[in-house]
């Protein structure tokens, strides 16, 4: 992910973000977000709503340890997460499956190279990528 939308997404959830200042052996969110801008909006929804439910709950707000792109979809890593988290995070993540992590537009999950990524039919043709799962 660049580094505005990056940005944007530490300042405006601070107490989620948090352990970005830490050392890598204790928390990967130094590297920022590991996908496409395409999942910015996705991310700040997801982290907005994380935010929001800790807020009007009472639960702590999670740590992220480590948000990336892996087999296609998004990984959101996080310690100390009730289940009402958890369920937030799984939502979001199968969300991911159905947009482009590139733009943000309709995606469906495809392969090049037993590599997997979600991708609108722009995007597709431009990677060569082909539409599907299959990796071999």
């Amino acid at each position: 992910m660049n580094k505005e939308n990056t940005r944007t997404l530490f300042e405006a959830f601070p107490e989620l973000y948090r352990g970005r200042f830490l050392d890598m052996k204790e928390n990967l969110m130094c590297f920022g977000f590991e996908c496409d801008d395409g999942w910015f909006e996705l991310l700040y929804d997801l982290s907005r709503e994380i935010t929001e439910h800790c807020a009007a709950s009472g639960d702590p707000v999670p740590l992220a340890v480590q948000v990336k792109e892996k087999f296609g979809t998004l990984r959101f890593y996080a310690d100390n997460t009730s289940k009402a988290v958890d369920d937030i995070i799984e939502k979001y993540q199968e969300k991911s499956g159905g947009i482009c992590e590139v733009t943000g537009a309709p995606g469906k999950l495809c392969h090049r190279r037993g590599r997997l990524k979600t991708l609108s039919e722009e995007e597709v043709r431009k990677d060569g990528f082909c539409p599907g799962t299959k990796t071999t």
